[in-house]
């Protein structure tokens, strides 16, 4: 039971990943939106997060914590624990969560 149960919550999550990474039209409309976007060159996550934005014709403003003293004082004014640190709008979004973004940006 337990394992029935499991492969439908794993199903269910791959579904709704799947939505958003299959290039399915999504209502989000560029112009609307202002997107921070707190990183490092390294992050994998951060190189996601990236190309989500881009895949929906998102502008961002990218500051990466390690080499711009700006953008490490304001990762630490809005105590960023790790990168990715997303602002969508009024939205602050810790990690990399493709749903999270989309919603965000809707």
């Amino acid at each position: 039971m337990r394992t029935i149960l499991l492969g439908v919550v794993v199903l269910a999550v791959v579904q709704s990943i799947w939505k958003i990474h299959s290039g399915r039209r999504v209502d989000v409309d560029p112009a609307a939106n202002q997107v921070v976007l707190y990183s490092t060159a390294s992050c994998a996550y951060c190189e996601q997060a990236r190309q989500l934005l881009r895949r929906y014709g998102i502008a961002f403003t990218e500051y990466d914590i390690e080499r711009s003293a700006e953008g490490r004082r304001q990762f630490e004014i809005l105590q960023g624990r790790g990168v990715p640190l997303l602002i969508v709008n009024d939205t602050l979004l810790h990690g990399y969560d493709p749903h999270a973004v989309v919603r965000a940006l809707r």
